[in-house]
């Protein structure tokens, strides 16, 4: 039995009723087989994700209850270029102010987390040459440089003992600042208002790595005297607390790369995907249906 079909305005005959059914019969097959291809898909996707959350956690590997028995004990040291805040505290009120005074501009800002985040230069307090020498009322010119905070207080309750009886010395350093880059929360200068502050601390108060920061490859550029040393670090292992670079130093600069999926967000093909798509699905709906 011959059917008629109209295509175009135009009448064509000759085409057998089995070779419709063969047509739906093909359709059918080629729907099976997208199917198909979705499921490998999806499942290729699955295996993909797996491995990306090993990329974004930290700490993989781990057991609970680990101790990590090698980690030292941090100790800032002071080096040229440092202001320190140095506070006495005494029944001579004369001597308390002379030195206490120094430090009053110092404490502008307020604290975030542990913190301040802004710009500016850090005034006030007593600045270390670049011969590791600071000049205090009474004592003169005294070199620290290589010293701990606890050293100096024990010094300067010594040396001014002479002046005040039972003098208590607090001493901070108020420029210790780092430097954070890439994909975090914020980034920008950061000044650590304590005398020891750790990488994941640092990473906090900013906000933490975003979803398009590589967690297994962090940068930090350090100060050192013989240079400036890079050093790349592996946060989604636990290797890194146990290492020198755990605990940030003044002056640090921490780089966060981007991903390729943020890679990707930044070119001209991402932003005009979508009308690509849906450009070509439109035209593979009117060519399935007009065929």
């Amino acid at each position: 039995m011959k059917i008629k079909q109209w295509l175009g305005g135009e009448r064509i005959e000759g085409v057998e009723s089995n070779g419709l059914k063969n047509r739906f019969m093909g359709m059918g097959r080629t729907m099976r087989g997208i199917v198909r291809v979705a499921v490998v898909m999806a499942l290729v996707m699955g295996m993909g994700s797996c491995g990306n959350m090993k990329r974004v956690t930290y700490f993989n590997g781990v057991k609970d209850s680990t101790v990590f028995d090698s980690l030292q004990a941090h100790v800032l040291y002071i080096e040229p270029g440092a202001q320190l805040s140095i506070q006495i505290s005494s029944l001579n009120t004369e001597i308390d102010n002379l030195i206490n005074k120094a430090n009053l501009p110092s404490l502008q800002g307020s604290a975030v987390g542990g913190g301040t985040v802004g710009g500016g230069l850090t005034t006030g307090g007593y600045y270390v040459n670049d011969s590791g020498n600071i000049k205090l009322p009474r004592i003169g010119s005294l070199n620290v440089m290589g010293w701990s905070m606890a050293q100096l207080e024990d010094s300067l309750e010594l040396r001014y003992a002479m002046y005040a009886k039972n003098p208590l010395v607090t001493v901070r350093m108020i420029n210790f600042v780092v430097t954070v880059l890439g994909e975090v929360g914020r980034t920008g200068p950061l000044t650590i208002t304590s005398d020891r502050a750790d990488l994941l601390q640092v990473l906090g108060i900013t906000g933490d790595i975003s979803a398009y920061g590589k967690r297994n490859n962090v940068t930090i550029i350090r100060k050192t005297p013989q240079g400036r040393i890079l050093r790349k670090l592996n946060l989604t292992s636990a290797d890194f607390i146990t290492g020198e670079f755990f605990y940030v130093k003044p002056g640090d600069v921490i780089y966060v790369e981007p991903n390729l999926a943020k890679k990707f967000n930044a070119t001209l093909t991402y932003q005009f995907m979508p009308i690509v798509l849906s450009a070509t699905s439109f035209v593979l709906v009117l060519y399935n249906a007009f065929k």
